[in-house]
């Protein structure tokens, strides 16, 4: 009996130390992450395949800076050998802020939804999902 009563002592040891520790009356500070890493969700380079009635598909490109600045190229595969590139500002929707909005050159917009890893092309205008279809999603490329 006596030779168990170290072994009962050492388990109630090990196991109280592995309890969570009870929580203090103050209660955690939420951190704000510095904007480097607010930047970080959403810059980079996004890339995807959309179909083409009068060629074999269109590669496209969007690059989104931390200024809020863009660039899309768009390269119609099979028809022409230099991408068609455009430049802008985008802003986020400020009914839907996980939407930036893309300003085109000519007055109109793009819309994706900010996704991990990866930008959802959005209806023009009301910026509604355009279905499951995987092609509607252009995906993070590493850094070059």
């Amino acid at each position: 009996m006596y030779k168990r009563v170290p072994l009962v002592i050492a388990l109630a040891a090990l196991l109280g130390a592995t309890l969570p520790a009870q929580a203090t009356s103050a209660p955690p500070v939420p951190i704000q992450a510095p904007r480097s890493v607010q930047v970080m969700a959403w810059e980079g380079t996004y890339a995807g395949e959309l179909r083409c009635a009068d060629c074999l598909g269109i590669h496209i490109e969007v690059e989104l800076r931390p200024d809020r600045s863009y660039v899309v190229r768009e390269l119609y595969r099979g028809k022409r050998k230099a991408p068609i590139v455009s430049r802008g500002k985008f802003r986020f929707d400020d009914q839907a802020p996980d939407v930036i909005v893309l300003r085109t050159q000519g007055g109109g917009s793009l819309a994706f939804r900010l996704r991990d890893n990866a930008l959802e092309l959005r209806e023009h205008g009301t910026h509604a999902s355009l279905g499951d279809d995987p092609r509607y999603l252009f995906t993070r490329q590493a850094p070059r």
